[in-house]
């Protein structure tokens, strides 16, 4: 009898040949400790505030300008104070046009609060008291995002290859003429490291601030990115980098990010052919955040209910998703794509947005739940051939639980056997988990049979965080 350790971090990595590999991890990621590698739960959310009588969550932003959360529903907007839990609205006399589709949000380094949709641009002044005005952007000009870079708030024109920026820091005004432009139509416009980035449809224009007149923007020469965006909502930028859903006449679409140089590509092969089967990519957005010192960028797709997170620390995947409250049946496996649409920072707090809930919700590592609703947490090994017809007389799985010892919480891990190579699975009974936080422990199963191949899936639920630890099993030859 040997023992043998079972790889549980390989990330989300399914193959488009899932007897070759499907390796899929939900709702977890991988952590390196000096121990060695282990599964950390994904954050979960909670509501904090449900002062909103609207329906349609549009964009949420931390502004230091107001000092609090500007969270956006419907055609209102809002400042919410984390520290007294109330909110006002900053737009009560001019509401926005339009009720649904994303807000972008931006300000400057004095007194202004940019809002952006699809067509129009409003600037929220802070003062002795609070204005709210639309911004005069030039006839014709359907702005996408706004950004604010080198005392410009800069746009681009969604129907043509320019892009347009403000007056000296301010967004009250725009010169038609203030303008440059790109070798393919606009999408949306970044920043990173002071280097102005101009999205396309089909390249990316890389710009700097060279201070001359009357066009203060210059084209760098050094590199270039010969890919475009697909979409404006898949931009998120953070942590010295900007991330985005790329695209060219000779590519499939891909994940890529810059930190200030020739762009990277995010994905696997088989996380590329994933997002290449998606039916309609482009129906997206993302956001980035970090947790326990590691950096991530998540991208919900809609059309195709995926979500999909990289983690700038490991260089893996996770897949996000959550229990569908719509079904009813107990301990169901049944899952959907991440909920949280729109996510911001405040201190070491993040508050996000869920779609069609109007309420504020406190994102953290420390909440184990979707506001209650116990999230499916679980990952599919790699199949592991053998050269020999093997038993398994014995597996072990290490987990720790009961990080905050809620007495009330049942925990407990399921394991699925294949030994086909992924197709079909045996169900097995399920074993508690202990609920001691403060030391690790092991539950046993076995014996599972004979086979020249295997592949595991555990499923963990808890109402508390758990950490996976790691897995073993115990072979002997027939």
């Amino acid at each position: 009898m040997t023992w043998k350790p079972i790889n549980i971090t390989s990330g989300h990595n399914p193959s488009r040949y899932p007897q070759v590999t499907n390796a899929q991890l939900h709702n977890f990621y991988v952590s390196n400790q000096e121990s060695g590698a282990c599964l950390f739960p994904t954050p979960g959310y909670k509501v904090i505030n449900k002062t909103f009588e609207d329906k349609n969550p549009r964009g949420i932003f931390y502004s230091t300008v107001f000092g609090g959360v500007i969270a956006v529903f419907d055609r209102n907007i809002y400042l919410f104070s984390d520290i007294t839990g109330t909110s006002t609205k900053l737009n009560p006399d001019l509401p926005l046009e339009k009720e649904t589709g994303t807000i972008f949000i931006e300000e400057n380094e004095t007194n202004q609060v940019v809002f952006s949709e699809a067509g129009s641009v409003y600037v929220a002044i802070k003062g002795d008291k609070t204005t709210f005005q639309k911004a005069p952007i030039p006839q014709d000009v359907v702005p996408t995002n706004v950004i604010y870079l080198d005392t410009y708030f800069i746009t681009t024109d969604r129907l043509t290859n320019r892009f347009y920026i403000s007056g000296n820091n301010t967004a009250l005004t725009w010169n038609p003429l203030d303008y440059s432009v790109i070798n393919s139509k606009a999408v949306g416009v970044a920043t990173i490291n002071r280097q102005l980035l101009v999205f396309g449809e089909q390249e990316t224009g890389v710009f700097y601030d060279a201070g001359v007149n009357p066009f203060p923007f210059r084209r760098t020469n050094t590199f270039s990115i010969e890919y475009g965006c697909l979409s404006v909502e898949s931009i998120a930028q953070g942590f010295g980098m900007v991330c985005w859903l790329a695209t060219n006449k000779q590519s499939d679409p891909v994940l890529m990010m810059s930190s200030g140089g020739k762009p990277k590509s995010l994905a696997s092969e088989n996380i590329d052919f994933k997002i290449a089967d998606l039916k309609k990519p482009e129906n997206c957005d993302a956001f980035m955040y970090q947790s326990d010192g590691h950096v991530f960028y998540q991208i919900n797709f809609y059309s195709d209910d995926v979500s999909l997170l990289y983690d700038f620390t490991t260089k893996k995947f996770s897949a996000i998703s959550e229990k569908d409250t719509s079904i009813s049946t107990p301990n169901t496996s049944i899952t959907k794509m991440s909920s949280v649409q729109y996510l911001t920072t405040s201190g070491n707090k993040a508050y996000c947005l869920l779609r069609s809930k109007p309420y504020i919700h406190e994102f953290s590592n420390k909440i184990a739940t979707s506001n209650g609703v116990q999230i499916p947490r679980s990952i599919i090994t790699n199949n592991l051939y053998q050269n020999d017809y093997v038993e398994i007389a014995e597996l072990r799985v290490w987990a720790q639980q009961g990080i905050y010892k809620n007495p009330d919480n049942l925990a407990y891990v399921r394991l699925s056997v294949s030994d086909d190579g992924g197709v079909t699975y045996s169900e097995l009974n399920q074993e508690k988990l202990s609920q001691l936080g403060d030391r690790n422990a092991f539950v046993i199963y076995g014996p599972l049979g004979s086979s020249y191949r295997w592949t595991f899936k555990f499923e963990f639920f808890s109402d508390t965080p758990v950490v996976f630890m790691s897995a073993q099993m115990r072979l002997g030859s027939m």
